[in-house]
């Protein structure tokens, strides 16, 4: 660009504050005429950029934020109705506005559906804090971002519509909810804030090229969907209503939990906006083990905290592992088809920060909750064949939720039940010094240009924070309170028709409850199923509590009609055979009976049917010693061979592969608080306490209650556990 500098040598040559500087010395009157260049055309001159604002004349973006420096200084440019030139002052957080062109700024309005503004207010100021902190170096030295978040209207619960496989990929309510919300009321009340219509006023655009907007919302939908925001785009939605936080009132747990999760999601869709993916700045793979960030799912939130079964330590491990933090370190990549488990370590350069941290990999199991690993183990059994080896294995990393089946493909977002590897390169990222700031220059940034909503579908939701509760361990714990009411459990917190029939289901029902304001209704065409797994332990105790109501009917004839419970060895869908039946349970109505069929085919063991209370029903199963053994209101009413099955032909798995509540046309029961889970084995008595009564057989005390290891001691003749002639004895004329 020539102007009066054409006196003076080319000023392309000369770059930098430093530089032009030395040129406005050496100019003497041709400073005047640099007073009034504008060489980055941000309408700041030069020579004000330079000594005043100490920003970079030659770029209108010092900081690389996506604001112009002019913005940051002076306001976005707008003319109001009277043609008069304006500036939309930016609400920088510095008494100095103009060091927000040097520190890279990110502002964002957020509005709350009145339920969610207390937490959504927290998870704000949670944010602004950890982008402050960001390991992000600024032109004026600084490191940390500044996330300017509005925390403004409180606002009506709205409905929200979503339904990705009919092409609702975005709410079409959306648009005019934020046209109705968006800025804050003074400048809603502006004559130029709206325009003829109801449509965008001057004022109201150039807020709109600065700010992006936050929606804390109910629910996308039917989904438990967390959210869904623009990749590098303005608009996000957080969407946690649907959630289950636990029974009120809320322990302090519970409270930090939820407090945790708002701001985790409100993270991740932020980021979104900023460019990131679920694998980082270039990758959608998501569950990467190696990849920790608020952007994958295995570290969006913390593992749920709603379950009352007493976590394992390695569990315990995972839930403290979490952070509120984007990625800051390149792990080293992970390629599941060649992968060494001698000196591999999942987090490979990620330091000090990381030690004693847990990591959900890969499925090992058809539900597919994953083992726990340590983020910095120098090795680590990839294949789970029970030792580290020297060699090269393959094994599946990510697929932590798998819920159904389908064929391998990078990238294709989760669930999967499928024992596939997907062949991904799972990459390390960096996600701090990969932020994008688009504004005016993203398609996405566009009101009303949403882009493809990530993953193609949804979003993390809260199935798939149940099941990563359980990361780790094959224990299960069911109350049926994390789903609304009405709700139908086909792909629910682990729960399918069987044979993955989406109609054969039950409904989660708040008329009959043991505790809390959910039960599972079966009746009818329900067949709902559950898988488990069974390797954590040998010793295992599926639970649950029964209503039957006095009105129980069958609704069928013959012996095998009314309703039951069915534990299996084996499940597959679609492949069945009679040896995979190891427990099964009838509840017939006609005969007002409970019929065990316990290994001796159509033979039963029948117990009178209690209607109208809550009953608990356990099958205690032993795998090492393969037995099992059926208790009805804590009474043993049926023991038998586990492996033999319902028909004692033999065959069956080592193993606890499903349950099913099976309707089989009957009226309504109702099923609540489902345990699944490892029991403790009794310890070993001691030589010395043959009776394993805690007491030392013939010590004083042991003595004093006729403690002698049995009832056959040649010493004690009668059987009655004092000894004959003994001082004891004697006392108590005791002679046999």
């Amino acid at each position: 660009m020539k102007n009066t500098l054409d006196l003076a040598p080319d000023a392309s040559t000369i770059r930098g504050p430093i530089a032009l500087l030395a040129l406005v010395a050496g100019l003497g009157s041709a400073s005047t005429a640099l007073a009034r260049q504008d060489s980055d055309a941000d309408t700041l001159s030069d020579a004000d950029e330079i000594a005043t604002y100490l920003t970079d004349p030659f770029n209108s973006d010092t900081d690389g934020d996506g604001l112009n420096d002019d913005w940051e200084i002076l306001g976005v440019p707008w003319i109001n109705n009277s043609g008069i030139g304006q500036r939309y002052a930016l609400p920088y957080n510095s008494a100095q506005p103009w060091k927000g062109a040097r520190r890279k700024t990110v502002y964002v309005e957020a509005d709350f559906m009145s339920q969610h503004f207390t937490y959504g207010s927290i998870a704000t100021a949670q944010v602004q804090s950890m982008f402050a902190s960001a390991p992000v170096v600024n032109p004026d030295g600084s490191t940390g971002i500044d996330l300017v978040a509005i925390v403004d209207d409180s606002t009506p619960s709205i409905a929200f519509s979503f339904d990705p496989p009919n092409g609702v990929n975005w709410p079409p309510e959306y648009a005019g909810f934020k046209q109705s919300w968006f800025g804050t009321a003074t400048e809603r009340a502006n004559s130029n804030w709206y325009a003829a219509g109801g449509t965008s006023g001057p004022m109201q655009l150039a807020k709109l090229k600065a700010f992006r907007y936050a929606v804390f919302g109910d629910r996308l939908g039917s989904t438990t969907i967390s959210g869904i925001a623009e990749l590098r785009g303005n608009d996000m939605i957080v969407t946690l209503g649907a959630w289950w936080w636990g029974i009120p009132p809320l322990s302090a747990a519970q409270i930090q939990w939820r407090q945790q999760v708002y701001a985790g999601i409100f993270m991740h869709e932020l980021g979104h906006n900023l460019g990131l993916l679920h694998g980082g700045s270039g990758s959608n793979v998501n569950f990467k083990p190696n990849y920790h960030s608020v952007m994958n799912y295995s570290w969006s939130v913390p593992r749920y905290v709603g379950f009352s079964l007493v976590p394992t330590p390695r569990q315990l491990q995972y839930g403290s592992s979490w952070t509120l933090d984007f990625s800051s370190v390149n792990a080293a990549p992970l390629d599941e088809n060649v992968l060494s488990e001698v000196n591999t370590s999942l987090c490979g350069g990620c330091g000090a920060a990381h030690a004693g941290h847990a990591v959900p990999i890969g499925p090992v199991a058809p539900w597919g909750w994953g083992w726990l690993e340590s983020e910095t183990a120098p090795g680590i059994d990839f294949n789970r064949d029970g030792f580290i080896g020297g060699g090269l294995v393959s094994a599946d990393l990510n697929y932590v939720t798998a819920s159904y089946c389908s064929a391998p493909q990078c990238d294709q977002p989760p669930p999967f039940t499928c024992p596939f590897l997907d062949w991904c390169p799972h990459t390390g990222a960096d996600d701090w010094s990969n932020l994008s700031y688009p504004l005016s220059g993203s398609p996405n940034y566009l009101s009303g240009a949403h882009g493809t909503v990530l993953p193609p579908g949804e979003e993390l939701n809260f199935e798939t924070v149940q099941m990563l509760s359980y990361a780790g361990s094959c224990q299960h714990e069911e109350s049926f309170e994390a789903y609304e009411d009405l709700a139908e459990l086909d792909e629910r917190g682990g729960w399918r028709g069987w044979d993955d029939n989406p109609m054969a289901v039950g409904m989660v029902r708040s008329e009959v409850v043991r505790s809390g304001e959910r039960a599972l209704e079966i009746s009818l065409g329900a067949d709902q199923v559950h898988e488990y797994c069974s390797t954590d332990a040998s010793l295992w105790s599926l639970s649950m509590w029964q209503f039957v109501p006095e009105n129980f009917t069958n609704n069928g004839a013959g012996p095998f009609a009314g309703s039951y419970i069915v534990v299996l060895n084996r499940y597959e869908p679609g492949i069945h055979a009679e040896s995979d039946w190891s427990v099964q349970i009838q509840v017939d109505g006609t005969a007002n009976l409970l019929k065990v069929f316990h290994g001796q085919g159509i033979d039963t063991v029948q117990v009178p049917l209690i209607r109208d209370r809550w009953v608990k029903i356990k099958s205690l199963i032993d795998l090492d010693e393969d037995w099992t053994r059926v208790y009805y209101d804590d009474a043993l009413i049926a023991e038998y061979p586990w492996t033999g099955g319902v028909l004692g032909g033999g065959e069956g798995a080592a193993g606890v592969a499903a349950v099913d509540l099976f309707a089989n046309g009957s009226s309504s029961i109702f099923y609540d608080d489902l345990i699944f889970a490892v029991v403790e084995p009794e310890p070993p008595c001691m030589p010395a306490d043959l009776d394993c009564d805690g007491f030392v057989n013939g010590s004083d005390l042991g003595a004093l209650l006729g403690d002698w290891g049995s009832n056959d001691s040649p010493a004690d003749l009668d059987g009655n556990g004092i000894v004959d002639g003994g001082d004891l004895g004697v006392l108590l004329g005791e002679w046999s």
